[in-house]
């Protein structure tokens, strides 16, 4: 499981690097797991294309 997680967060990255024009990665935090990081104030466009994207519902 934690392969196809991983596999997931580099995916999402990859796609969230080229929709944005941006720098990014994912880091191993000790509270929160694995992150993405990106360059810049993304945050909501990454909000937009997740829930565009099928991946979570908005709230």
């Amino acid at each position: 499981m934690y392969v196809s997680l991983v596999n997931f967060f580099c995916t999402i990255n990859k796609d969230l690097k080229k929709e944005f024009c941006c720098n990014g990665n994912v880091v191993q935090d000790n509270g929160l797991g694995e992150v993405i990081q990106l360059q810049g104030d993304q945050r909501k466009n990454v909000s937009h294309f997740l829930v565009i994207g099928g991946v979570v519902k908005k709230d």
